[in-house]
């Protein structure tokens, strides 16, 4: 864009031309951007040291999950992977089975919007399946295993209970931040 002698200034330092910021700015409605975005977003990043096989990995994703209305993998970094979902039932099947690994390495996954950045978004949480044992009949009330939950991670749900209310060992879904040491005992 050309711009008058009037509105432009010269940074004597360097004898380079700057022109002033417009003073209008375009604002864009997150909520719009979304609602006319068909596609479905995971961020995934595989945990591991091992080196992985793009093309492997996404035949394993797409081999496992059978998306019904396909998806599609990019490749961001080399443990970081953008995938694609056209069908919100496809990207919520594969949400619900979590934790997946691929060659023994956890696979962490987040639902990303498009207005999101990927290096903005934190990708540490992943849920897991706990066996708790040894439960005292005084602390099997839901409120004392969703604490007993709490102590490793955040409670996220309980497993189907047995004919008598609790088995050999209660089964709790919790979130785990992946980047600090599991508890052994409560």
């Amino acid at each position: 864009m050309a711009a008058s002698s009037s509105t432009m200034q010269i940074d004597k330092g360097k004898g380079i031309a700057i022109e002033p910021l417009e003073e209008e700015v375009l604002l864009l409605d997150a909520t719009e951007l979304e609602a006319i975005d068909p596609l479905h977003y995971l961020l995934t990043r595989v945990l591991g040291s091992k080196h992985l096989g793009y093309r492997a990995l996404t035949n394993v994703m797409r081999g496992l999950w059978s998306p019904s209305k396909g998806m599609e993998i990019t490749q961001l970094e080399s443990t970081l992977f953008l995938l694609q979902f056209n069908s919100k039932r496809d990207l919520s099947m594969v949400l619900k089975a979590e934790p997946w690994c691929f060659d023994k390495q956890l696979i962490l996954l987040k639902q990303v919007f498009g207005t999101e950045h990927f290096h903005n978004v934190a990708l540490q949480h992943c849920p897991f399946w706990l066996q708790i044992y040894d439960v005292a009949m005084t602390f099997l009330t839901e409120s004392q295993i969703k604490l007993s939950a709490n102590w490793n991670g955040v409670f996220s749900g309980f497993y189907e209970r047995g004919p008598l209310g609790w088995g050999k060992y209660i089964r709790v879904s919790v979130i785990l931040d992946v980047t600090k040491p599991l508890k052994r005992a409560i």
